[in-house]
């Protein structure tokens, strides 16, 4: 490596990062404190590669000691992301700063990093007096020297870097809420604030304190249990979600308090504990959310049996995409529909599948005889229960299931091509039809059979009765 360098004319000759001799020298040569740069290596102080980074940054980065006195520059000089020689001392010998070398302490980075800033996530312990700054200047986070303590170090800041205790970061998170989430225990008495202030998500102190303990908040975070953050969850859901038990009374509020999904407490508990919602936290069965999803509609999801009594509803009610009951139990619970929850077999969901249709698609046998329907009703994709059934159960259809064989879907594709393309093999004499019909992309019979079991390779494995 050295043996080339010393080859090398011109001293600012630089690589594809824009790095000097002088630079890789220092990079990947080892040089010590007492081996210097070859004299016909050294350039001016000002030559950068193309991070804006100097040969005295490299120095530091590299050697980690002072750079020789020909390196030195001025000390407000900064590379592309704004870190100084001082930063660099601080990131790579962890200690304090050569008194030369030191600048204004508010001086930020790209990022709004200060000197001392970089001392806590670096060094971990407290900044140098020199070194302090305003304490309620932020970062690009908006962060707080205090917050960034909290986060990094994990205890109390010490007295100089304390600031008002309302003062918000970019994501509305103030010191108690860092303390509660990295320290998880009660935030020291000057650091506390109103319980109702909020975070971006609307979160309060007591809310955070809940997801990051799973503990009763204390009595000084108290608020109306009514209060709802950003997306509409209260004090009591949020307890639900992460302690999955009851909320202590005090956090309860009227069961018809919806978050801006629709969902109230009920839902959120069946959700979380996949159990009946205590008496006073029911409200009626046929309360939908902004999805149109029951309480039986999510029990059905989530607990996979028959909801209970209360809870149950009309059948033909349905979600926003035309899904009733009994459409959810059979695709979660995979069995029978309970009696009342049947309704009639030609009721379709939105994208029109029927009862049959799902259970063919999730059950994979034939459906109940009271769920079926006559054979020539589609979906929107103009499938048939016929189709559905040769693309989920892969065997001959049904006789019962069965149509006429020219029918085709909205992509052109008859039984026959979908045959060849699931199951591999040559269609039933009952499904087959003109071999000249066409696909919407042109595509027979004999080109599906080329394409899938062929491989394109021959043609002499093509049934006779599809070349006709």
């Amino acid at each position: 490596m050295s043996k080339d360098i010393e080859q090398t004319i011109n001293p600012l000759t630089v690589d594809e990062h824009g790095r000097t001799p002088a630079m890789v020298w220092v990079a990947h040569a080892k040089v010590t404190e007492t081996y210097d740069i070859p004299e016909d290596l050294r350039h001016d102080i000002d030559v950068r590669d193309k991070f804006d980074v100097t040969l005295a940054m490299y120095w530091i980065e590299h050697v980690r000691s002072l750079p020789p006195e020909w390196m030195r520059h001025d000390i407000t000089w900064k590379d592309k992301h704004g870190r100084t020689m001082a930063m660099y001392w601080i990131r790579y010998v962890k200690s304090d700063v050569p008194e030369w070398m030191r600048h204004e302490s508010k001086l930020q980075e790209r990022f709004g990093d200060t000197m001392a800033i970089y001392w806590i996530y670096y060094i971990k312990s407290d900044v140098p007096e020199w070194m302090r700054h305003d304490p309620t200047l932020k970062d690009d986070d908006s962060n707080t020297i205090a917050m960034l303590w909290i986060k990094y170090n994990q205890s109390i800041p010490p007295a100089w870097m304390r600031h008002k205790s309302n003062i918000q970061n970019k994501y509305g998170y103030t010191m108690a809420m860092y303390w509660i989430q990295h320290i998880k225990t009660d935030p020291p008495e000057w650091m506390r604030h109103d319980p109702t202030l909020q975070n971006e998500s609307g979160n309060t102190l007591a809310m955070v304190w809940i997801e990051y303990t799973f503990t009763e908040p204390p009595k000084w975070m108290h608020y109306e249990s009514n209060v709802q953050n950003k997306f509409g969850t209260t004090m009591a859901m949020c307890w639900i979600e992460h302690v999955r038990s009851l909320p202590p009374e005090w956090m309860r509020h009227d069961a018809k308090i919806i978050t801006k999904n629709g969902w109230t407490m009920a839902i959120v508990w069946i959700c979380y504990t996949f159990t009946e919602p205590p008496t006073w936290m029911r409200h009626e069965s046929n309360v939908q959310n902004k999805f149109g999803e029951t309480m039986a509609m999510f029990w059905i999801n989530c607990v996979q049996s028959e909801p209970p009594i209360w809870m149950r509803h009309d059948p033909k009610i349905t979600d926003s995409q035309g899904r009733t009951m009994a459409m959810y139990w059979i695709e979660h619970v995979k069995s029978d529909v309970p009696e009342w929850m049947r309704h009639n077999a030609n009721v379709q969901e939105n994208n029109e599948n029927t009862l049959a249709m799902r259970w063919i698609l999730n059950v994979k046998s034939e459906p109940p005889m009271w769920m079926r329907h006559d054979s020539k009703i589609t979906d929107n994709h103009g499938r048939t229960l016929a189709m559905y059934w040769i693309l989920n159960v892969k065997s001959d259809v049904p006789e019962w299931m069965r149509h006429d064989a020219n029918v085709k879907n909205k992509d052109g594709n008859t039984m026959a091509m979908l045959w060849i393309l699931c199951v591999k093999s040559e269609p039933p004499e009952w499904m087959r039809h003109d071999p000249k019909i066409t696909d919407k992309h042109g595509h027979t019979l004999m080109t599906y059979w080329s394409l899938c079991i062929d491989g394109y390779k021959t043609n002499h494995n093509i049934p006779e009765w599809m070349t006709k």
